[in-house]
């Protein structure tokens, strides 16, 4: 232990330092002038007593060291008088002795009342560090107190006079402290809430205390806030009440949410349940009492399964009988049992979620008995729409063979009129019978068609095709008209696909084809081919610079036998567009054109896609 000084503390040390001092040579002055019959000696003892004010710790031994010193010293003074009588020496011995007992008696004591010192000290210091230590804890408890986010206050079990609140309560309902202090405690309550509090004051004088009463205070401005109230008691020694301290914790954003809640689940058009761990039911909406007919407390802590008829019953049994963190979301079409117990189709959603209540359930739950007689409906109207439709295809391709024979007969027959009586019919005659050979070419044109646009899609499976070698395909079986024309072909990341191969390559042919005849004079057609994939499909582009399609027609030209321009002008039949928008159909995909006339047309389709692999540009010029 260390012990630092002050220029006080030398000065006071050094004062009685002399004063030791100029004691102890008074007392050996006195010694050696007096006769050593008496046992002056002895008087030295209060030297060593007084050493009792000096700061160091051994200073009673340095003392009696000092003072036996002197003793020894007066003696030698007066040696004859030693000689002349014992007494003397049993003086000088009595006087060394009392010395050494004083000595130790104050080394003793001092140390003793040092340790005692020590011990006063630290309790002083520790005193002082739970002072601040307190301090600090009621500074702490003040704020806390003040700051927190429930309301307090202090209420008189007497009167109903608030004793006290909190800066929070305060601020909350728009008051300041004083305010509020010394007023009776109906006035942090709304109007209607005044019998509610008296007979919460009664509640708490009979037993001491108020846990989770819901109440409504009031705000300055009349505003309203939902708060949760608990009460306790502090009370004297013979145990009555002084007075009570009353927490409040703000619940009108909770309220609110409910209130929304309540709206969202009342409005849902489904049925829903919320259904504990134990599949009971603990919330249902009107929508639920209605479809099953119970009463929303009938419903209350029914279990979940006695909904369901018993013959899915089980499975709803097995899922409830899985540790939560098992469950998972599932949809499954089932049939209901309502209160009458009649059967019904509903379809379930289920869905576990977690809250700080512990795990629940939320069942939608929606009524189909419409949906399933409309899919009854619908399956029956299929049925017969595809009877329709294999009668209408029977009709076409018989009607269409059985025409063929008579129209070979007229063109056999014209034919031969041709060849034999050419010469023998007048101008307008041969004229009349060239109309009858062309319009029977055209006429086997329309019925071929008619034949192979019936046929599309019926004798054929889907496979993975590479588009690029489709493409590469068409350019082979066009080659002469598209050196004729100097057309350029460009194509790019076309993916591979799975679809009707044959008439995949009709339908990029028929579009290619529809390129190359309505190109503009005197101008190299180019065409652009691309695919795009899609979040479901690919969406493929053939794009053209030709002459464009004005607004008006852009539906008709996917109507079969509809053509849009002269004969004289353009070659064909009017159905390579219908054949078009069949093959598209028949891989469950649309296709539409967007155009402006005179500035070339972009025709776009979509085929449902595979994750495949896509090739990179190409282009060709032929």
């Amino acid at each position: 232990m260390t012990t630092s000084y002050t220029n006080k503390d030398w000065i006071q040390n050094g004062i009685l330092f002399f004063l030791a001092t100029l004691l102890t040579c008074t007392l050996f002055i006195a010694h050696i002038n007096i006769s050593k019959n008496i046992p002056f000696g002895a008087l030295y003892c209060m030297v060593i007593l007084y050493s009792w004010l000096l700061p160091w710790k051994n200073t009673a031994i340095y003392a009696g060291i000092i003072c036996s010193i002197l003793i020894f010293t007066a003696v030698l003074f007066s040696y004859n008088d030693y000689q002349s009588t014992d007494l003397v020496g049993i003086n000088t011995t009595i006087s060394l002795i009392t010395l050494w007992i004083t000595v130790s008696l104050v080394t003793i004591a001092k140390r003793g009342f040092e340790e005692l010192e020590i011990i006063k000290n630290n309790l002083e210091k520790t005193v002082k560090r739970k002072t601040i230590d307190l301090k600090e804890s009621e500074q702490l408890y003040k704020f806390l107190y003040e700051n927190a986010n429930e309301m307090y206050a202090s209420i008189s079990p007497e009167n109903g006079a608030i004793l006290k609140c909190n800066t929070t309560l305060a601020k909350k309902l728009g008051y300041s402290k004083k305010e509020l202090i010394g007023q009776p405690v109906f006035k942090i309550y709304s109007d209607n809430s005044e019998d509610k509090i008296k007979n919460l004051l009664k509640l708490f004088k009979s037993k001491g205390y108020i846990k989770n009463e819901e109440v409504t205070l009031q705000t300055k401005t009349g505003k309203t806030i939902k708060a949760i109230l608990n009460v306790s008691s502090v009370k004297d020694e013979n145990g009555e009440i002084i007075y009570s301290r009353s927490s409040l914790f703000d619940i009108t954003e909770i309220k609110n949410l409910e209130y929304k809640f309540s709206a969202l689940l009342e409005s849902a058009p489904d049925a829903i349940l919320i259904v504990n761990n134990k599949a009971e039911i603990i919330i249902s909406n009107k929508q639920a009492q209605h479809l099953f007919k119970y009463k929303k407390e009938e419903l209350l802590g029914l279990k979940t399964a006695q909904l369901i008829h018993k013959k899915h019953r089980r499975n709803i049994e097995n899922y409830f009988a899985k540790p939560h963190k098992n469950l998972t979301h599932f949809k499954q079409e089932l049939h209901g049992l309502n209160k009458d117990e009649i059967e019904f189709p509903i379809e379930i959603t289920v869905n576990p979620i977690k809250t700080f209540e512990g795990p629940l359930i939320i069942i939608a739950i929606r009524d189909i008995s419409e949906r399933k007689k409309l899919q009854k409906e619908q399956e029956i109207f299929n049925k017969v729409l595809q009877n329709k439709n294999k009668e209408l295809e029977q009709f076409v391709f018989i009607a269409s063979h059985d025409l063929q024979e008579p129209l070979r007969t007229v063109h056999d027959f014209s034919n031969l009129l041709n060849e034999k009586y050419a010469e023998q019919l007048d101008e307008e005659a041969n004229i009349y019978l060239n109309f009858i050979l062309s319009a029977n070419e055209r006429m086997k044109s329309l019925i071929t068609g008619l034949l192979n646009y019936g046929l599309l899609g019926k004798k054929e499976q889907k496979i993975t095709v590479d588009c690029n070698e489709i493409i590469n395909q068409v350019i082979d079986d066009l080659g002469s008209a598209l050196q004729n024309t100097n057309a350029i072909f460009q194509y790019e990341k076309l993916p591979n696909i799975n679809c009707y191969a044959t008439e995949l390559r009709l339908l990029f042919q028929n579009l290619i084809s529809n390129a190359l005849k309505f190109r503009k004079q005197n101008v190299s057609p180019i065409i652009k081919i691309s695919a795009e994939k899609k979040q479901d499909h690919w969406l493929f582009c053939v794009e053209d610079n030709g002459i464009g399609i004005s607004e008006k027609h852009k539906d008709k030209i996917f109507i079969i036998f509809q053509r849009l321009h002269n004969r004289e002008d353009f070659e064909g039949i009017g159905i390579g567009l219908a054949h078009c928008k069949k093959i598209v159909a028949l891989h469950e995909g649309e296709i539409w054109v967007e155009s402006k006339e005179g500035k070339g047309s972009a025709f776009y389709f979509t085929i449902p896609h595979t994750n495949l692999k896509v090739n990179n540009i190409k282009a060709i010029e032929v």
